[in-house]
């Protein structure tokens, strides 16, 4: 497998190699191919830019930081700035495209345009292992995003330019939207493409947990742990652009816990009648657990405390014992999910060598349109 080495001692000018890194992510796609790995070595890296490189179904581009959540993307410049070149954190225009382990942090002025922390308008992409936090904290931006009409979110697989089968994996989303505020268009995980949001531990959400809209179809939506979803835990609904009688349709609901967010699950918009709601776990919800529609009910939900180890902490492994035992996120479960991982991935770049100043180059960067 071709690697490409990214690190903060690097420059564009590079060749990519373990000894002559590149400085951007942004650069690092521009040599990518079919197969090739992008090693990201811990740092601090400027979002707000373009990935637009295409794999294979059998030779994925893969985007990794070396060590889970070690490479940093954020803001840069001023806020003024990022209002001009891009609105989310990373733009993924690219197929057959993995992205794993960064952390996406929206904190800060210089991130204050992000409407979203990670984005995908390609085909069969993966947000794997991501930690993705502090997106329209600010009441500024927040209220610019809810007036546009557009919204946001922490991730986005987004169908409006053809994309399909995405698939959030894995991934920790939390701090969207200000605190304590609650909104209808500012959510953890908004997905419209065909394919599966599954394993993602998502806390302190001023919308829903996991969000399907517009021609969502054919999606799993499995061994989530929602806590604290002010706009409700999962909406599964289609509606507005690319919407059709067909869509809102073969969606699974499974495994999945749901705490102190109401709804716990609903439907709206246009649905289908092959919607499924198994071993779902719902505790703390005021008033209706369930919304489901066309004659649709739920089989073997659970209503009882999952038992979360201190979810005041954002701990949500389970005590011994729970009645939510084997739904949830399985990293939450395990006690992973919550810290990075000590091992690094692959060998680190030479950064012994310091390039000269004035040669690390700025990402590319564009202006995606919001959810």
């Amino acid at each position: 497998m071709p690697v490409l080495h990214v690190a903060p001692c690097g420059s564009d000018a590079d060749d990519g190699s373990q000894a002559r890194p590149l400085r951007t992510i942004a650069a690092a796609s521009l040599r990518a191919g079919p197969g090739t790995m992008v090693l990201v070595a811990p740092g601090t890296y400027p979002g707000g830019f373009v990935t637009a490189a295409s794999g294979a179904a059998e030779a994925r581009i893969v985007y990794a930081s070396e060590q889970r959540w070690a490479a940093r993307i954020v803001g840069a410049g001023t806020a003024a700035a990022q209002a001009e070149t891009g609105q989310a954190g990373w733009w993924n225009k690219g197929d057959h495209v993995e992205i794993r382990d960064f952390d996406i942090d929206g904190s800060g002025a210089p991130a204050g345009s992000w409407t979203v922390g990670l984005y995908s308008t390609g085909s069969h992409t993966s947000f794997v292992g991501n930690r993705v936090h502090h997106i329209l904290t600010d009441p500024a931006a927040f209220a610019k995003a809810e007036a546009s009409g557009n919204g946001g979110a922490g991730a986005l697989m987004d169908a409006y330019y053809g994309g399909t089968d995405g698939t959030v994996d894995g991934n920790l989303v939390y701090d969207i939207g200000p605190p304590g505020r609650r909104s209808s268009l500012v959510h953890g995980l908004y997905q419209s493409q065909r394919g599966t949001v599954r394993n993602n531990v998502m806390h302190d959400v001023a919308g829903v947990g996991v969000h399907l809209w517009h021609g969502a179809a054919h999606i799993r939506i499995t061994g989530n742990t929602i806590d604290r979803a002010r706009g409700g835990g999962i909406l599964v609904g289609s509606g507005d652009s690319g919407a059709s009688a067909a869509s809102g349709d073969h969606i699974a609901v499974a495994d999945n816990i749901i705490a102190n967010s109401t709804p716990g699950i609903a439907e709206a918009g246009i649905t289908g009648p092959h919607n499924s709601y198994t071993r779902n776990v719902l505790y703390g919800i005021a008033g209706d657990g369930m919304r489901l529609r066309k004659g649709l009910t739920a089989d073997g939900t659970i209503t009882a405390d999952p038992g979360f180890a201190d979810a005041a902490r954002h701990d949500y492994r389970l005590r011994p014992g729970s009645p939510a035992a084997g739904a949830g996120a399985p990293e939450a479960r395990a006690g992973a999910g919550v810290g990075p991982t000590a091992e690094p991935i692959g060998r680190r770049a030479d950064c012994t060598q310091q390039p000269p100043p004035g040669r690390s180059a700025r990402p590319t960067t564009h202006r995606p349109d919001p959810p």
